[in-house]
């Protein structure tokens, strides 16, 4: 959460959505678009609130991918906050081939082929039968072929320069944070 901030630089609301190891995506998905009804009611009774012009951010990291896209699911359905929704960054989503990304709504994922968790190994075996592939409807930020540690570039941290370098690609002026 250190690398996006909003507009006061320090609101964000974080959610676990980490599930059993072998929790499959679309139970994942389920909860995630329960979260995100939740969300909804939060922010119609201002118990979370937007500045005028704020967006909303979504990043999903390994089961938490099919989360976010539930999440995701549930608020682009609002009329209000649907519009809202800037981006769902996808980082190392596990089982991606089976998880859909909601149409209306940029949606980038970032993989690594040598990923032991979410591409392949023994863990991504152990752990629902997760491998390499795009998620529908959403595009490619980053594909990386390989990376040395974090279990083969699954961990977050090993994202951190790469997505800087994307960003700045975009044109998308990106401070250093230590």
């Amino acid at each position: 959460m250190q690398y996006h901030r909003d507009f006061k630089g320090e609101q964000a609301y974080y959610t676990n959505g980490s599930f059993t190891p072998k929790a499959s995506a679309s139970a994942r998905f389920k909860e995630g678009a329960k979260a995100g009804a939740d969300l909804i009611a939060q922010l119609e009774s201002g118990k979370i609130s937007l500045q005028e012009g704020e967006t909303i951010k979504i990043v999903g990291h390994s089961q938490g991918a099919a989360y976010a896209a539930g999440i995701t699911s549930a608020l682009s359905q609002h009329s209000k906050y649907g519009a809202l929704i800037e981006f769902v960054d996808y980082l190392s989503p596990h089982q991606p081939g089976d998880i859909t990304h909601p149409k209306g709504v940029l949606g980038r994922q970032f993989s690594t082929k040598t990923d032991k968790v979410s591409s392949k190994g023994i863990i991504a075996d152990l752990f629902g039968k997760s491998s390499y592939k795009q998620i529908k409807g959403a595009t490619w930020g980053v594909q990386r072929e390989e990376y040395n540690g974090g279990l083969g570039g699954h961990m977050v941290d090993t994202w951190i320069d790469d997505l800087a370098k994307y960003w700045r690609s975009l044109g998308i002026n990106v401070t250093e944070y230590k």
